[in-house]
């Protein structure tokens, strides 16, 4: 039964990373359109609050599961673990002050490097979605036995 729960909410946020990545697309096209003033304000309020809940999901509801095995691991397997949670961590403080920084100002302001910082966001995420993806798998107990029993 419990296996069921987390499937659920590893669909639910898989979903929320597919929305996340759409509302990534929609504001880097709002941010190189010369009329994006207002859809621009609107799709980065968006993107910014699908950030703070994806990466907030991510941090109190899923990664808790493969951290639980983590005591049980071989040390190979751990600091794979441990490298992929650095990188995930780097990726929510980029988030954060991303966040910050639009709350911060006003559009205008954001204007000259708002397009080359969406990029940027936008490839840290694609590496941190991989990322979790493998975290994801290292972290089931079929994976977790295999990967015990191979090293």
């Amino acid at each position: 039964m419990p296996e069921s729960g987390i499937g659920n909410n590893i669909d639910k946020w898989r979903k929320q990373r597919l929305t996340l990545q759409l509302s990534m697309q929609q504001t880097l096209i709002c941010s190189t359109s010369a009329r994006a003033d207002d859809n621009l304000d609107q799709s980065l309020q968006s993107l910014c609050d699908e950030l703070i809940d994806y990466v907030s999901t991510g941090h109190f509801s899923i990664y808790s599961r493969p951290l639980s095995f983590t005591r049980q691991m071989t040390t190979e397997v751990s600091s794979i673990l441990q490298g992929i949670y650095q990188y995930i961590g780097s990726t929510t403080d980029q988030v954060l002050l991303f966040n910050d920084r639009v709350e911060s100002c006003l559009i205008g302001d954001l204007s000259d490097t708002l397009h080359n910082d969406l990029l940027k966001l936008k490839k840290s995420l694609s590496v941190r979605f991989a990322l979790e993806e493998q975290l994801l798998e290292l972290g089931t107990p079929d994976k977790f036995r295999t990967l015990q029993t191979s090293t």
